[in-house]
C-alpha cells in the first residue's frame, strides 16, 4: 500500500517497535509478522531470533503455534497471539491521524475498502488470513467503542439499537398486532 497506508501493514518493521510477544514475559518485537513467524512451531523449535528481524516467511510442517507452555491450532493462535500483538501495533505505533482520518470518512459515509492479497477473513480456516479483514473489525470496534454523538437520523437510530438492542423485539408495530 502507498504512503502514509503502509503503516497499517503487520508486515512493517521497525526497530523503534517494541510489541509484546503474547505469552513470553518481556520479550518484544520489532514487527507483528514477525512475532507470527517466531512463534510457529516446526521441528519442535520455535525460532526468537526473528522477532529483531524484518519479517520473512518460515518454512517447513508447522505443528502449531507457541503461546506460553502450549501449542496452540491456528484459530486458538490468530486469537491469543496475532489479533493481540496487531492490535497493540495499531494502537501503539499507527500514527492516530491514520486511523482518525479512516473512521473520519467511514463515519461521513464514504465507503472505505481495504485491500489484501488473501481472501480468508475466518480465523479458524488454515489458510493464510487476510489482514484486511482483522482491520476491518480493528476500524468497527473503534468507532462503535468510542463514546460519539450522532451526526445523522441514520446513525441516531442504530446508537438507539445498539443501546437498547432488544427494542427490536417490541416494536409499536409488534404492539399493534397483539391487540
Amino acid at each position: 500500500s502507498e504512503h502514509p497506508f503502509n503503516k497499517l501493514s503487520p508486515f512493517a518493521f521497525s526497530k523503534d517497535f517494541l510489541i509484546p510477544v503474547p505469552g513470553m514475559d518481556n520479550v518484544f518485537s520489532h514487527s507483528v509478522e514477525s512475532i507470527w513467524q517466531g512463534l510457529k512451531v516446526i521441528d519442535g523449535n520455535i525460532d526468537e531470533s526473528l522477532f529483531k528481524k524484518k519479517p520473512k516467511k518460515k518454512k517447513g510442517l508447522v505443528q502449531g503455534h507457541k503461546f506460553e507452555d502450549k501449542i496452540l491450532d491456528i484459530g486458538e493462535a490468530r486469537k491469543k497471539i496475532y489479533i493481540p500483538s496487531y492490535t497493540f501495533y495499531l494502537d501503539n505505533y499507527v500514527p492516530s491521524e491514520i486511523i482518525n482520518n479512516i473512521l473520519d470518512e467511514q463515519r461521513a459515509g464514504k465507503r472505505i475498502f481495504l485491500y489484501d492479497v488473501e481472501n480468508n477473513g475466518d480465523l479458524t480456516k488454515p489458510e493464510p488470513l487476510a489482514h484486511a479483514a482483522v482491520l476491518a473489525t480493528y476500524f468497527n470496534l473503534k468507532i462503535f467503542a468510542s463514546d460519539i454523538e450522532p451526526i445523522n437520523d441514520v446513525e441516531e437510530k442504530l446508537f438507539a439499537i445498539l443501546d437498547n438492542p432488544f427494542c427490536l423485539l417490541y416494536t409499536s408495530d409488534a404492539a399493534d398486532e397483539e391487540d
